[in-house]
């Protein structure tokens, strides 16, 4: 999503223009339940589509600017709740990591295969081999974030 400078802020002016709709509904007096639902569905929706694909490549200075524009909703009482960012991102990875280590699952073949433990030797959030990761690109895929995160 926030792969280009351009990109990111053509985001961000689409997701404040659709924060200028909700306002102008709740000066209307929509309820703030209905504008918390409108929020999810118009901006919270944009910004998590395919946040498992690019949650890795997203720079800290993207992350508090979209942790601001959270801070900004919140405050003009257009959302009930403060949205964070990286919570966003650990709950997505979460589920769909927890999705995908279903054999039937689509995307299931991009995990490595099971490691079998002769010893019991500490609890682990997962039972997969660890691949050599050897640039940084590689290390921020979402498998990898996944399985050296113990999602």
């Amino acid at each position: 999503m926030f792969a280009r400078p351009k990109t990111q802020r053509r985001h961000i002016s689409l997701c404040n223009q659709r924060l200028f709709l909700l306002s102008q509904l709740k000066h209307q007096g929509l309820p703030v339940e209905a504008l918390d639902v409108n929020f999810q569905a118009l901006i919270l929706s944009k910004v998590t589509y395919a946040l498992q694909a690019c949650a890795g490549h997203i720079s800290v200075a993207d992350r508090n600017r979209l942790d601001k524009f959270f801070r900004k909703s919140h405050r003009r009482g257009l959302v009930s709740q403060v949205f964070n960012i990286s919570s966003l991102i650990d709950r997505f990875d979460s589920q769909l990591f927890r999705s995908i280590a279903h054999p039937d699952h689509c995307l299931h073949y991009l995990l490595s295969e099971k490691r079998h433990y002769s010893m019991l030797l500490r609890p682990r959030g997962h039972h997969y081999t660890l691949n050599h990761i050897s640039t940084t690109h590689f290390k921020n895929t979402f498998v990898n974030r996944c399985i050296f995160g113990t999602v």
